[in-house]
């Protein structure tokens, strides 16, 4: 494929290594992903903050130091706001990613560190500021619905009505 990308549901924090409701997986997960052919992962979802802050940076860097991309989770406001929209480019074809999570399962988003929640005022900034990239596709990854409901629900056709309204592919 020319690009893989996958939602990194959990943290990869460290040790003790957990799972549910409060995930750590060691990095060998993120190397497997990797060796997997997996390019791009999306951080932006309910297990972001499973860690706290510590977890959201060790997710952060580790992947950087695998040399995964990634969007959704930010090490600060200013790395939010120079690397939110995560560019891709095949020949002349030029797509934009963005990513953003219903909540952390109650958790509070550490002070310093950024987590994209669904929040229409922000994601239709987000959205006019990709504008700028003449991008051929803006495609939006979302974290959301019911556990083990197949279809969607109101609140999300009314989501997407608003990103295809405002330029989403």
């Amino acid at each position: 494929s020319d690009y893989a990308i996958a939602n990194l549901e959990l943290t990869l924090a460290g040790r003790p290594f957990t799972g549910y409701p409060r995930f750590s997986a060691p990095v060998e997960l993120a190397r497997s992903c990797k060796d997997a052919g997996i390019q791009i992962l999306a951080t932006a979802n309910n297990h972001s903050c499973d860690r706290g802050k510590k977890g959201i940076l060790k997710t952060i860097n580790n992947l950087d130091e695998i040399g995964i991309r990634h969007f959704g989770t930010y090490i600060n406001n200013k790395a939010r706001d120079e690397s939110n929209l995560l560019i891709l480019k095949k020949n002349t074809i030029k797509i934009g990613l963005l990513n953003y999570t219903y909540g952390t399962n109650g958790l509070p988003i550490p002070d310093g560190v950024f987590v994209n929640l669904i929040d229409t005022s922000q994601m239709k900034s987000d959205i006019e500021k990709s504008k700028i990239q003449r991008l051929d596709k803006l495609v939006v990854l979302i974290h959301w619905g019911s556990e083990y409901q197949l279809k969607p629900n109101k609140e999300q056709r009314k989501l997407v009505e608003f990103l295809y309204k405002n330029g989403v592919d």
